[in-house]
């Protein structure tokens, strides 16, 4: 695992296919560009296999273009929560591969609001997958130290940085349901 202080190299690796550990705005995350490939390597390190992963958007622009068409309280909750660290599950744009969405007719999107990641975004202005760093089950990453040697294993590079964000993972909303679902607080 390759430890890195630059952007511009976090980018550059993304573009490669690599996946790695950046701060986020909400707790540390596990990212890489919404590819195929990515998608079967984040399951395997996070040994899952019928969860998506949510996606980081730079723009809450980009985020309409994976959606279907949303009804009058899914665009007020956008408008309400982006950006910021609040994850929503919306209606998946049928031009969106399932293979990024593990056949689910839903997507979970967030447009964060966080120097790091908007940095990162100018630099690379596509969507990245973003999970906790950990196995599924097991607690997330809170600092750095705490990565288990066999997780560091199967990931490339680590983005070096003091700034984390809340330490809290993103609230989830499911607005697929009537009433909105609050999934995790």
């Amino acid at each position: 695992m390759k430890e890195i202080t630059s952007i511009t190299e976090v980018v550059n690796l993304l573009k490669q296919g690599a996946v790695g550990i950046f701060p986020c705005d909400t707790i540390w995350g596990l990212i890489g560009l919404t590819t195929e490939e990515n998608c079967k390597k984040l399951l395997a390190i996070k040994q899952r296999q019928k969860s998506p992963f949510l996606m980081l958007m730079p723009t809450i622009k980009m985020a309409l273009e994976y959606c279907d068409t949303l009804n009058s309280e899914q665009t007020n909750l956008i408008k309400e929560v982006w950006p910021g660290p609040t994850t929503l599950i919306l209606p998946k744009h049928p031009q969106v591969s399932s293979s990024l969405t593990l056949g689910k007719n839903t997507v979970a999107l967030r447009v964060p609001q966080w120097p790091l990641l908007t940095q990162l975004f100018e630099e690379l202005p596509s969507p990245i997958f973003s999970t906790s760093v950990n196995v599924s089950g097991e607690p997330a990453l809170q600092q750095l130290d705490e990565l288990k040697p066999e997780l560091a294993k199967s990931i490339d590079f680590v983005f070096l940085n003091p700034n984390t964000g809340s330490g809290k993972a993103s609230t989830l909303i499911d607005t697929t349901q009537t009433p909105f679902k609050w999934v995790r607080p």
